[in-house]
């Protein structure tokens, strides 16, 4: 899951370069979970984002790093989880 948590789903990731069905369900599902909380999380090179500008960043990358499938059942459950940044 670890290994294969930064494959994007058009290819362009690594290690492998896998892409969309090729990367594990796990892997694609962390992707995106990594990708919020990193996004949410100030980090000595940005600040936190706060949550329509996570959701803005996640849909522009719909298709490209991120499983539209997936992609779409995250933004259902994150938009009423305690999870959610504000």
């Amino acid at each position: 899951i670890i290994r294969h948590h930064h494959e994007c789903f058009d290819g362009s990731g690594y290690p492998d370069g896998l892409s969309g069905s090729n990367i594990p369900l796990a892997s694609r599902i962390l992707l995106i979970a990594d990708a919020y909380d990193a996004m949410a999380t100030t980090r000595p090179y940005h600040r936190a984002r706060n949550h329509g500008e996570i959701i803005e960043t996640l849909a522009a990358e719909e298709g490209i790093k991120t499983d539209p499938d997936i992609l779409a059942r995250f933004m259902r459950v994150i938009a009423h989880s305690p999870a959610r940044v504000d």
